[in-house]
């Protein structure tokens, strides 16, 4: 890895976890690591448009002025920008030791 990829590695790790890291402390294995919370939040970020069926059944009138008519109205679903930054939080909170373990 070249050093604009590593300070990239390092600008991302900040975005998702607000832990500043110098781009020198980056190998293959911590970017491994990295791509992982990155994939992890992505998926919960695509996740989130949509409202999760109930369990056992067939969504119901009774289901749909309930529940989703209540998370659609929610402040969190109206604000994208908090979704996202739960989704990247969250992605990272599993990997930061393995992250700072692999760091040289």
């Amino acid at each position: 890895m070249n050093y604009d990829e590593k300070l990239k590695c390092s600008e991302i790790y900040e975005i998702f976890s607000g832990i500043q890291t110098k781009p020198e402390n980056w190998n293959e294995t911590a970017v491994d690591h990295l791509a992982e919370i990155v994939s992890k939040a992505a998926h919960c970020t695509k996740g989130t448009r949509f409202t999760p069926k109930p369990v056992g059944s067939m969504p119901g009138w009774g289901w749909l002025v309930g529940y989703c008519y209540d998370v659609i109205k929610s402040e969190s679903f109206r604000n994208k920008h908090k979704f996202y930054d739960i989704c990247m939080k969250t992605s990272a909170l599993g990997k930061r030791t393995e992250i700072e373990l692999a760091f040289d």
